[in-house]
Parts: structure tokens; C-alpha cells; sequence
């Protein structure tokens, strides 16, 4: 995970920040590049939207798979509380297991989108004046 980020990182310096690499560190990041994670890009053409409706997609699209992936957990935990014989747990502890048991994977997912949303962020503020 660690290392998905970094790259992240190291592949959006150069494109937001314009920063001029020596030509190792180019090397380098060019031979990295196709490691590089765009969601978004993956399941929505970039060219179809303009960058405001992209910018509120990299926003709120890891926000929404997170409260997605939360809920499928807090369901599926539900559903075995209500389907348990009658001396059942508290609800309130069946909702607490429920976001507990995912809440590894909305970590995951955060870990892995912030490099991306943070860059795709920053490119708003590097506009050419004329």
C-alpha cells in the first residue's frame, strides 16, 4: 500500500508542481508511470465531462464507495441480527459490528484514492493566465 502511494506521489509532482527532474529521476518516473491508479479515468472518460463535474467526481466518488462499502457491512450485519433467535444482541451493538468488520476496507480505499484525489485537487490552482 505503502509503496501504490508513493508512486502516486512521485507521478504527480512533476505534472501539478511542473518541477523539471534530472534525467534519471525522469527515467524513473517514466519507467513507474503505468503503475499509476486512476480510478475514475478507468470507468468514465475524462474527455465526456468538464473539469468541474471530474473535480466533483475524484471529491465525492472515494466519500461515496466508503459510505457504499460501510453500508453493505452495516446490511449484511443487520440481516444476521434479525435472522438470529430471540435472545439477540443489542441493535445498537449489530450496527457497531457492522461498520467495525468494513471499516478496514474504507481504510484501504482511503489510503489509496488521497494521493489521487490530492493531485487531481492542486490541478485546479495551475492555470495559465493570458
Amino acid at each position: 500500500k505503502i509503496l501504490v502511494a508513493f508512486i502516486q506521489v512521485v507521478l504527480s509532482l512533476s505534472s501539478n508542481y511542473r518541477v523539471r527532474w534530472p534525467p534519471a529521476y525522469q527515467a524513473f518516473g517514466d519507467s513507474i508511470s503505468r503503475f499509476h491508479i486512476d480510478p475514475i479515468q478507468l470507468f468514465l472518460p475524462s474527455d465526456c465531462f468538464p473539469y468541474r463535474v471530474r473535480l466533483l467526481l475524484y471529491e465525492w466518488g472515494p466519500f461515496t464507495l466508503i459510505a457504499c462499502v460501510l453500508a453493505v457491512g452495516l446490511l449484511l450485519r443487520l440481516k444476521e441480527w434479525c435472522a438470529s433467535a430471540p435472545p439477540r444482541r443489542s441493535l445498537a451493538e449489530a450496527v457497531k459490528d457492522g461498520l467495525l468488520d468494513w471499516t478496514p476496507a474504507a481504510l484501504v480505499i482511503v489510503f489509496m484514492v488521497v494521493p489521487l484525489t490530492s493531485a487531481y485537487t492542486f490541478q485546479a490552482w495551475s492555470c495559465e493566465w493570458y
